[in-house]
């Protein structure tokens, strides 16, 4: 009988999201039912007193193992431009949407180009889809769940033409596009 040779297991991709609110988590969860990866996406709601020190105590607590590689995330608003400096120097990616969150939210429906506060994103996007009448931050319809889903495409094309980290602007779409690319490989 020949020898036995254990198969080598494959390097296990973990995301790990900090968010900055309940929104932001909601709509990473979203993602993470959608796309069915096989990689773990982990998100984590900071606020905005994030520190790179934070961040190594959330890595730590996921006891790596050699065959798991951790990526990191912060999906924020970038309307408080403390908060956006703090992220670029924290090591991750930053995944923001200038003034919020809701503005990346109208880019499924429409194109925007003109600048705007984070309250008047939110009147904007009520009135973008049925769907968002009745939205409320920090919870996602199942009909608002599926337009974003749905949408995800259009808002992506939309974003790709606006010039980020200019008001109006986002960058999720490059999260958006390295789930897409993981969903391929």
């Amino acid at each position: 009988m020949g020898r036995r040779y254990k198969k080598e297991r494959e390097l296990r991709e973990i995301f790990l999201v900090f968010c900055e609110g309940q929104t932001e988590k909601e709509y990473v969860e979203v993602l993470k039912r959608y796309y069915r990866l096989p990689i773990t996406i982990k998100t984590k709601v900071s606020g905005a007193n994030i520190t790179q020190r934070f961040v190594n105590q959330c890595v730590k607590e996921l006891a790596l193992t050699p065959n798991e590689k951790c990526s990191i995330f912060y999906m924020y608003d970038a309307d408080v431009e403390a908060v956006t400096e703090r992220l670029t120097g924290l090591r991750g990616t930053a995944v923001l949407s200038n003034p919020c969150m809701e503005f990346w939210f109208i880019l499924h429906s429409k194109d925007f180009v003109k600048r705007i506060n984070s309250s008047d994103a939110i009147k904007v996007l009520a009135q973008s889809g049925l769907c968002w009448k009745s939205y409320k931050k920090g919870y996602l319809s199942s009909e608002q769940q599926k337009m974003l889903i749905d949408k995800r495409h259009d808002a992506v094309k939309r974003a790709n033409k606006l010039q980020y980290p200019n008001n109006p602007s986002s960058n999720i779409y490059k999260f958006i596009e390295l789930l897409e690319r993981v969903k391929i490989d």
